[in-house]
């Protein structure tokens, strides 16, 4: 007996694993219009590295700073501490899904700004203050960030 509504309306369908897509449409609640960046293509996430200035291709880092639509999955489990904060772009789905993704050790996840994000399957744990520094948040910009709370995932001015 499924008692949860997400994997009601997710898991309980036929080729549930097959079709990670719906799980946007299964979001209730605040978020319930979010789509996350199911309109965009698919980008595996294969390095737990971070230069937050010059992030590598592969890395968590340099995926969530673009601009386009993005459904972003795991190649293996992943233990990822962050040097800096971690800063996105809008239309981003994080999905944990078939991997033990663990943000920890670390700081944390800023959502500043932006709409349409989801973040699924991730444990983020073990935050610290952050120093500030300077941090990329997208392909052409990087500047100075002030001091962190230390909030696993803080959102600011985003919906």
């Amino acid at each position: 007996m499924v008692i949860n509504p997400i994997d009601r309306c997710w898991r309980c369908k036929k080729n549930w694993a097959k079709n990670r897509e719906r799980l946007a449409k299964c979001v209730l609640g605040f978020g319930h219009k979010t789509h996350g960046g199911n309109k965009g293509e698919y980008y595996l996430v294969t390095d737990n590295s971070g230069d937050v200035v010059n992030p590598k291709l592969g890395t968590l880092h340099h995926i969530v700073i673009q601009k386009r639509p993005l459904r972003i999955i795991f190649a293996h489990d992943m233990n990822i501490k962050l040097s800096q904060e971690l800063m996105f772009q809008s239309h981003k789905k994080i999905d944990g899904r078939g991997a033990n993704v663990h943000i920890a050790y670390g700081y944390g996840i800023t959502l500043q700004f932006v709409h349409n994000v989801i973040i699924h399957n991730i444990h983020i744990h073990r935050k610290v203050k952050s120093s500030g520094g300077l941090i990329r948040d997208s392909e052409n910009f990087y500047g100075y960030r002030i001091v962190g709370d230390g909030d696993g995932i803080s959102i600011f001015g985003s919906s």
